[in-house]
């Protein structure tokens, strides 16, 4: 039993559906707590559902797909070197780092600078293609929440 387990663990379908119960628990919660507002006002619970629950269906749907015979061996032939390892960590501080500039510089220049360190990080090479991707990020982000959903995102030193 203990060795099945083991292998759930390390195939990674056990992650895949631990991010299918987190995110049903959080579209559970946003139902709940926050709430859809209305057709003509849209509530603060709306856009965490959808997401929890477009979150909740990929975790199934990678969990059902490791566990199956063709995923189990595409996963395990997959080494984690040192490489791999180390752009986790970088993208884990590139989004640290976003979350500390954000209040500092304001979201969009901070969502610029983490967009564009986590572009480079994943490999996206030159500079055209990141910053270009990096802009896109930013803009529509702000498009979407501070135009379209009317949030009041941080100015920083935009103010």
């Amino acid at each position: 039993m203990l060795e099945k387990i083991w292998e759930l663990a390390k195939s990674g379908a056990a992650f895949a559906f631990l991010t299918a119960v987190f995110g049903l628990g959080v579209a559970i919660f946003s139902a709940t707590r926050l709430g859809f507002g209305t057709r003509l006002e849209v509530g603060p619970g709306a856009f965490p559902f959808a997401v929890a629950l477009a979150m909740a269906a990929a975790g199934l749907i990678c969990g059902v797909q490791i566990l199956r015979k063709e995923g189990r061996e595409k996963t395990a032939k997959i080494p984690i070197g040192e490489k791999r390892l180390r752009r986790v960590f970088f993208l884990i501080i590139g989004y640290l780092a976003w979350l500390g500039l954000t209040n500092i510089l304001g979201y969009v220049p901070a969502t610029f600078i983490a967009s564009l360190f986590m572009a480079k990080t994943m490999g996206l090479e030159k500079w055209i293609r990141p910053v270009g991707l990096a802009l896109g990020i930013a803009f529509s982000l702000y498009i979407l929440f501070d135009v379209l959903f009317f949030v009041d995102l941080p100015r920083g030193i935009l103010d």
